[in-house]
């Protein structure tokens, strides 16, 4: 199963690093993993631009 990690460079309440660590664990688990990185913008927009994404991914899962 896939991992997608979805996060901000401009989000100051959760480091974008801790995407970054998040990753390397579990690539070196042999994860297959994705990172998307939202730019500039704060934690509340990143969490806004990343449900939708969640839910399609999860949507896919059930067909």
């Amino acid at each position: 199963m896939p991992v997608h990690l979805y996060a901000s460079s401009g989000d100051r309440d959760v480091p974008i690093a801790n995407a970054h660590h998040c990753q390397e664990l579990l690539e070196a688990r042999r994860a297959e993993t994705r990172r998307v990185d939202f730019g500039e913008v704060d934690h509340g927009t990143s969490v806004t631009l990343s449900l939708p994404k969640m839910l399609e991914q999860f949507a896919a899962l059930e067909g």
